[in-house]
C-alpha cells in the first residue's frame, strides 16, 4: 500500500549482501507514494512523493497537521530545483513563492543524482495517542533501534543508468518519469555522527524560543508527541540538501 493506483511499468530486483533478494515495482509517470518512519500509532512526518504525467518533473511535500500543506519541493527537468510556497499561500502571505532554490547536481560516481536526504533519529519516533488517518495508503518503514538514525534518500536515476543502492540501504519505492528516468526512495539505518548529533542539539535549542501554538511559554522539550520540527539544511557545496524531522 502507499501508492496512487496507476499501472506499474517495470520492476527492480534488489540483491542483498546475504544472498537474498526482493522486488520493488516501478510506478508509471503521474504516480504518487506516501511514506513515513514508524507505524500508524507513532511516526515521523508523513511525506508525499509524486511525479508529473507528461513532463519529467517530480515533487515532494510533507503533511504537518499544525502548519498544513503550504509548501513543496519541486524538482524540474530544467535543473531548477526549489522549495516554494503553494501559489495561494504565497498570495495570502504577500511574499515571494520561492524560499530556497538550487541547481540539479551532476550524477555521482555510482551514476545516480543525489536529490536530498531526510534524517529522523529513532528516539524521535514515539506514539502520539492517535492513529494516522488513511494509514492503509501510507508506506510505513520500521525505524531502527534506539540511538540510531533513519535516513531516507531520494535519488534520480537517469535513463540507461544502472541501479546501485548505497551500502545497507533498502529500496522503498520507485517512480518512473516521463523521459524514462526513475526517482528512487531508499531507507537506511546507522549511527549518527558527532556532527549530526550536534546539529540536532542546536535545532532543538530553538524549542524554547518557539513553543508549540497554544502551549505555555515554558514548554518542556519532547513533552508533546505531536510537536515536530522540519529543518532545511544546505551544505557548503550547495548541492547536499538535508531535511531533519525532529521531535521537539
Amino acid at each position: 500500500m502507499g501508492a496512487k493506483q496507476r499501472p506499474r511499468v517495470g520492476m527492480i530486483r534488489v540483491n542483498r549482501a546475504n544472498g537474498s533478494s526482493y522486488d520493488v515495482d516501478v510506478q508509471a509517470p503521474g504516480s504518487a507514494v506516501r511514506f513515513a518512519i514508524g507505524t500508524p500509532d507513532g511516526h515521523g512526518f508523513v511525506w508525499r512523493l509524486w511525479s508529473s504525467v507528461h513532463t519529467p518533473d517530480f515533487y515532494l511535500a510533507v503533511r504537518d497537521g499544525r502548519k498544513g500543506n503550504d509548501s513543496k519541493y519541486s524538482f524540474h527537468a530544467s535543473g531548477d530545483w526549489r522549495l516554494q510556497y503553494e501559489r495561494s499561500e504565497a498570495q495570502a502571505l504577500g511574499v515571494h513563492r520561492v524560499l530556497e532554490s538550487w541547481e540539479r547536481p551532476m550524477p555521482a560516481a555510482h551514476g545516480a543524482i543525489e536529490v536530498l536526504r531526510i534524517m529522523t533519529p529513532a528516539d524521535d519516533v514515539v506514539e502520539t495517542g492517535a492513529t494516522e488517518p488513511d494509514a492503509g495508503k501510507i508506506i510505513w518503514v520500521e525505524p531502527g533501534p534506539t540511538r540510531t538514525l533513519n535516513v531516507f534518500f531520494l535519488q534520480l536515476l537517469p535513463t540507461g543508468a544502472s541501479f546501485s543502492p548505497p551500502p545497507n540501504a533498502d529500496l522503498v519505492a520507485a517512480l518512473q518519469l516521463a523521459d524514462g528516468s526513475t526517482v528512487l526512495l531508499l531507507h537506511s539505518i546507522g549511527k549518527p555522527t558527532h556532527i549530526e548529533d550536534d546539529m540536532f542539539r542546536r535545532l532543538r535549542q530553538l524549542t524554547s524560543e518557539n513553543p508549540p501554538p497554544g502551549t505555555s511559554a515554558k514548554y518542556v522539550p519532547r513533552s508533546d508527541p505531536t510537536y515536530r520540527s522540519l529543518g532545511f539544511l544546505r551544505a557548503a557545496n550547495a548541492h547536499d540538501i538535508v531535511l531533519t524531522d525532529l521531535l521537539m
